[in-house]
């Protein structure tokens, strides 16, 4: 579990030295990033399955997944979320990740080292990512390599369901559990309507598209008034 931790965050480190430092653009740092990590994944686990670790009520499920019926994933969910809440509003970096995200020249202009935040920010979010992956293998009673491919897809649609900008600068908390919600409500529900799996895809495809599209209307006429 420490050997996740380390390497999520090394790789957010790697993103932010990509996209801070040398300036490449976040989707192709980040993506390039994302096909050596499947690779590596896949060279070190040797494509293998692997059970999960400890049995059904171990202590490893019954701290990250379930705890005689109970959820406990909501208690992770609501402490993450009191977490981020007070490093968006009460501290430096979530501050300037707004700023730089609003208008990154300006925030340079002002005599702010962008770079320096945006590696914090990057390295944050890897760490994040390496917590998330251990408590989702909680869930599983085995797990792959490409166990939970594809979920940074409903990870960037959640949040664009809930408001948050493309363009940057704007987003909110409530408004991404807004969006988890409304993803979780579509595969859910349209999984108990009996709809086929690839149509889930093709609806949740056509909600994420309104939801960018509506956003760039919003642009738009903010930057008209």
């Amino acid at each position: 579990m420490l050997i996740v931790l380390i390497t999520g965050t090394a790789f957010g480190a790697a993103n932010g030295v990509l996209v801070g430092f040398f300036r490449l653009p976040p989707f192709i740092a980040t993506l390039g990033m994302q096909f050596v990590s499947l690779g590596l994944c896949a060279v070190f686990s040797q494509v293998q399955t692997y059970p999960s670790l400890g049995s059904q009520d171990g202590w490893f499920k019954t701290v990250l997944y379930k705890a005689d019926n109970f959820p406990i994933g909501v208690l992770w969910l609501a402490g993450f979320f009191d977490i981020a809440w007070f490093i968006l509003t009460h501290t430096w970096l979530g501050r300037y990740t707004y700023a730089i995200g609003s208008n990154e020249e300006a925030v340079e202009l002002s005599g702010v080292v962008v770079s320096r935040w945006k590696f914090l920010v990057y390295v944050l979010n890897g760490f994040s990512c390496g917590l998330a992956g251990v408590i989702y293998a909680a869930t599983f009673s085995s797990i792959t390599p490409q166990t939970g491919n594809g979920q940074e897809m409903y990870a960037i649609a959640a949040c664009v369901i809930g408001g948050t900008s493309l363009a940057g600068g704007i987003g909110s908390l409530w408004g991404t559990i807004i969006g988890v919600f409304v993803i979780s409500v579509l595969k859910t529900g349209l999984l108990s309507m009996g709809l086929p799996v690839q149509w889930q895809q093709v609806l949740i495809g056509v909600v994420v598209v309104l939801a960018v599209l509506l956003d760039v209307i919003r642009s738009r006429r903010s930057r008209r008034s």
